[in-house]
């Protein structure tokens, strides 16, 4: 989602995720980011997890410590949340940091 924004700049495209315990996806594409998550997204922006067959979960905290639910990328590839430190977004026991400046890599 981060490179789509920094290749498609216009100011009305939509490049948000959406992230829950069990989900992470995009909106409906054609939609103006209103609405939440689509399952049936797609650009195939979709990862969702079967209970039923596992137990991980998403977490996603800010550099606060914050739980966020969504998170959008301008055209800089920097993130809309508070990631001056870092953002993290844990998946089980592994994590994907954000920094400030919108570098994504794995967390130690």
């Amino acid at each position: 989602m981060q490179l789509r924004a920094m290749q498609n700049t216009t100011t009305t495209s939509c490049h948000k995720l959406y992230i829950t315990p069990t989900l992470i996806a995009g909106p409906t594409p054609d939609n103006n980011c209103v609405g939440g998550a689509d399952i049936n997204n797609s650009d195939h922006l979709v990862i969702q997890i079967d209970t039923q067959r596992s137990d991980i979960t998403f977490t996603a905290l800010d550099s606060n410590a914050n739980e966020f639910t969504q998170i959008s990328f301008d055209p800089l590839g920097k993130s809309d949340q508070n990631c001056t430190t870092q953002c993290r977004i844990d998946v089980g026991l592994a994590g994907v940091c954000i920094s400030g400046e919108g570098l994504i890599y794995a967390c130690p």
